[in-house]
């Protein structure tokens, strides 16, 4: 079992009080019961995470429209970039979760970026690096969006995947998870790629 695994399972295992806040917003937002939603500032590390189809642009490579602190196509940006939100910015993460400034962004996106499923079960909740070695800069960081990630997870009906980009997306994990007889069960479905 490897260490990100452990610290997935002991995270769902034994729950942390304070994800319950987490828990609670996420819910809301997606019932769309509560809306609570930050603005973007001067944070644009999704320009350079997140993959971008119609412009061809792959994750974890820095967007070619992307000038000093901001879009340099922002009225005409195409549709994913306008309909994207990390979990920070929809204020289901805590405020201090900036990724500017914590150094991973967290969203939910499909486990394979080819796909075109709506379905939930082919989605997952990442963790992306926006900087090299910010997972290991910060290991409480990480271990505490980790197990937020788990959390979400068994929270959420149909998302039961955990995707970790490192750096430039050199690696990629994708862990599945689950709940049997009330413990939590990881499956490591993707190992880091070179």
């Amino acid at each position: 079992m490897t260490d990100i695994q452990q610290l997935i399972l002991g995270a769902l295992n034994r729950p942390d009080s304070r994800w319950v806040s987490a828990v609670r917003r996420f819910k809301a937002a997606a019932e769309k019961s509560t809306v609570y939603r930050r603005a973007c500032g001067e944070c644009n590390e999704c320009c350079t995470t997140m993959g971008v189809h119609e412009i061809k642009k792959p994750a974890g490579k820095p967007c070619p429209h992307l000038v000093g602190r901001g879009c340099g196509i922002y009225e005409t940006r195409p549709p994913s970039c306008r309909s994207y939100e990390c979990l920070w910015l929809s204020g289901i993460t805590p405020d201090s979760w900036q990724p500017k400034k914590y150094g991973i962004v967290m969203d939910i996106a499909r486990i394979d970026p080819k796909s075109t499923s709506t379905d939930l079960k082919d989605y997952g909740f990442f963790l992306r690096e926006t900087r090299e070695g910010a997972f290991g800069t910060h290991p409480q960081k990480y271990a505490q969006a980790i197990a937020l990630a788990s959390i979400l997870c068994l929270s959420t009906p149909n998302i039961r995947h955990i995707g970790i980009h490192h750096w430039m997306a050199k690696s990629v994990l994708v862990f599945k998870v689950t709940q049997e007889g009330g413990m939590a069960q990881i499956e490591l479905l993707k190992p880091p790629s070179a």
